[in-house]
């Protein structure tokens, strides 16, 4: 092993300790350790008269270490130890002063110094010592400094390789950032770097932004931001402790959510206002309504419900089609809005049914006037393109709390005052009464052959196809319910489902058709067809019982189907009745039972995307009513796009429900949507017409525009 040479820088001030040095070190010490190094360490004293020869020596060559004799004078000393930093900044210092002064050492120590010695207090052990210490600190200082270079270089590449932006600071001020940092924020590389870091939010919301750093911020916060050039965006961002060259800072992440946030918007504006009307939807007809009930109640008040239903309007939008379907809906939604005083609300709660809340009601005859006006208001024909219509409408009248005293019974009554008014001749409004009730023994009715019906097996499945564009491949068929009444025929089931839940009939319904669509699909594979999942759509009823995954997974096993083949639809709308309930169940059918979940008629209801996000979902459903209206207003088709964006993001397919048209199709193609079904494809089908289709080749159900 060669040895290792320890060289001593001496600036000398006394004649003679230059030669007592070399012999201290030429001998080793009293205790004979060798100078306390290893003993293949040697030392060498290099002398030198004043401290610039010292800084001229040390710009020729290394020395380990400085012995710098102190002439008493403080000041000269400071500046002597200067300038021996300034040719050799990592050098260790050890002073060796003719007497000993507190204050000096105080000072000399916080420059640098790393001993300070008496001269008639030392000897050959203390010196040996001393230099043994300021060595082996220097080597330690080398080793951490190394060491928070490879961290400081790990931590860079780390940084680079984010596509978040990533910045540290301290005080305030941006040290490091990485290239997404400066390119989110719109900056040239390093251009972020000695910035404020407050200043990347927009003036109104820096103070709370400020609050925030020096709290700190752990889980994800949205904050309203500023690009260099002053344009809006909006980032998602957390805050941490860190240290960064040895020193405490700040780190902090960001994310820039503006695409997001637009998306949001746009479904929280569906979620409450009507896409072609641009009046209140369902959803806050609901809660305008429930508002209006609450302060009647409050001070003794009445209102009246308007339910308002266009006469013949589906022969005009089956003749002419949706496009002047949806003008007229405009032209009827503007005429009610006039007819009516500032504080009431006209809402539009589907297909051509409208809905008017008048608060503060006195008199039935102010109710009737206003009727009138309503009706008078429509006489007027409407020109659209060539054709010049005429509409007239049908309303039914109920009274809070004259009629009832909860918002679905006033609807519901309403609604059958509106028949009334149909059955009276169309264009008329009707009140109201007790003996309208009488209806009610129809619906007992149906009620009754419900359930004649389960016994008797009047209920039947026919599946929807659901194709994948890029293949033509059939990749799922949706199961739906269909009940042949013996007298009646063929029941809608917007009429009987309803029903069905309204008297639980739809557990035991529910029960029939998930084994009925698991039998069959299995069938269906034992005859060698391509395999393919099936949907099954659940209700409220349903969902809500904690027994459900149970039951699915005993339906499973007694079937023989594989789970990967079975779709579970629930809609958006249940989903958020009661979000942690919805969140716990489909967790237990996704980690447990291992099912497959789609969220149907997406953007119908108001939903959290803050909840939506850790719904454990594959795959999301655009409500038909979204897809019917692409091409026909723009607002439409930007809904439908942020739909599938939001849907990709989240790592979901998406399945686009109704597709009609070629030109829908072309659209949602273009979009990213490849899963589509409706009647462009295949109408529902029964099960004889399935295994045609699964025998055909890929591509033959697809328009040629598509194949």
């Amino acid at each position: 092993m060669n040895p290792v040479c320890v060289t001593i820088l001496h600036v000398e001030k006394s004649p003679g300790d230059s030669r007592w040095l070399e012999s201290v070190f030429r001998q080793g010490t009293p205790s004979g350790l060798s100078f306390g190094f290893d003993r293949d360490t040697q030392c060498r004293v290099m002398t030198v008269p004043d401290v610039g020869q010292a800084c001229a020596k040390l710009k020729e060559g290394r020395a380990d270490v400085a012995l710098l004799e102190s002439a008493g004078a403080e000041e000269e000393d400071l500046r002597a130890i200067s300038r021996l930093h300034l040719a050799s900044p990592d050098l260790p210092i050890i002073v060796l002063s003719p007497d000993f002064h507190s204050e000096a050492l105080s000072r000399l120590l916080g420059n640098g110094v790393q001993e300070y010695l008496v001269r008639g207090e030392v000897n050959g052990d203390r010196i040996c010592h001393a230099v043994r210490s300021a060595v082996e600190r220097q080597k330690f200082q080398a080793q951490k400094n190394r060491a928070m270079g490879d961290h400081l270089q790990n931590f860079n590449v780390l940084m680079d390789m984010s596509l978040d932006g990533v910045a540290v600071f301290r005080d305030g001020v941006v040290l490091a950032a990485n290239p997404a940092f400066d390119r989110i924020l719109g900056y040239e590389r390093h251009g972020t770097e000695g910035t404020g870091i407050a200043a990347i939010a927009r003036p109104e919301y820096r103070g709370h932004f400020e609050a925030q750093i020096g709290r700190g911020v752990d889980q994800p916060r949205v904050l309203a931001a500023q690009k260099k050039d002053h344009a809006p965006i909006f980032l998602e961002y957390t805050i941490r402790p860190c240290r960064y060259e040895d020193h405490p800072a700040q780190v902090i992440d960001i994310h820039d959510i503006t695409e997001r946030r637009k998306a949001e918007e746009a479904l929280r504006h569906q979620a409450h206002w009507d896409f072609v009307t641009e009046l209140p939807n369902r959803y806050l007809f609901f809660e305008r309504l429930n508002k209006a009930l609450q302060q009647a109640h409050q001070t003794a008040g009445k209102v009246a419900l308007f339910y308002i239903d266009l006469d013949r309007f589906k022969i005009i939008n089956d003749t002419l089609g949706h496009s002047a379907g949806d003008q007229l809906l405009k032209v009827v939604s503007r005429r009610l809005t006039q007819a009516v005083r500032w504080e009431d609300t006209v809402a539009r709660l589907g297909g051509d049914e409208f809905s008017i809340i008048l608060r503060n009601v006195h008199e039935l005859e102010d109710v009737a006037a206003v009727a009138r006006k309503v009706l008078e208001s429509l006489t007027a024909p409407v020109q659209i393109h060539e054709n010049e219509l005429h509409v007239s409408a049908s309303i039914g009248i109920s009274i809070f709390p004259d009629d009832a005293q909860t918002p679905e019974k006033l609807i519901q009554r309403a609604d059958v005052a509106m028949y009334q008014a149909k059955e009276k001749g169309r264009n008329a409004f009707c009140l109201y009464h007790d003996a309208m009730d009488a209806g009610g023994l129809q619906k007992l009715d149906l009620q009754n052959s419900l359930y004649r019906a389960v016994e008797d097996g009047n209920f039947y499945l026919l599946y929807q196809p659901q194709f994948e564009l890029a293949t033509g491949k059939v990749v799922g068929l949706e199961a739906l319910l269909r009940w042949n009444h013996p007298v009646r025929g063929p029941v809608s089931p917007t009429e009987f489902i309803p029903l069905t839940e309204e008297t639980g009939l739809i557990i035991l319904l529910g029960q029939w058709v998930l084994r009925k669509a698991c039998a069959q699909n299995k069938a269906w594979q034992q005859q060698g067809l391509p395999p393919v999942r099936v949907s099954v759509n659940l209700s409220a009823v349903q969902f809500l019982k904690h027994t459900l995954p149970f039951l699915i997974d005993r339906i499973l096993k007694e079937t023989g189907l594989e789970p990967r083949f079975l779709e579970l639809e629930i809609t958006e709308g249940l989903a958020m009745r009661d979000p942690i309930f919805t969140l716990a169940i489909l967790r237990e059918m996704t980690e447990i039972f291992k099912l497959r979940i789609a969220l149907d008629d997406f953007g119908m209801a108001y939903s959290s995307l803050g909840y939506l996000k850790h719904f454990p979902l594959h795959c999301l459903k655009i409500d038909k009513s979204f897809v019917g209206g692409i091409g026909r207003s723009p607002k439409d088709d930007a809904i439908v796009s942020a739909i599938i964006v939001l849907a990709q993001k989240m790592g979901l397919e998406v399945v686009a429900e109704g597709v009609e048209t070629e030109a829908q199709l072309e659209f949602l193609r273009n979009h990213g949507c490849n899963t589509c079904q409706g009647f462009l494809f295949a109408q529902p089908l029964n099960t004889e017409e399935v295994e045609k289709l699964l025998r055909e080749e890929p591509g033959n159900r697809l328009p040629k525009s598509v194949a």
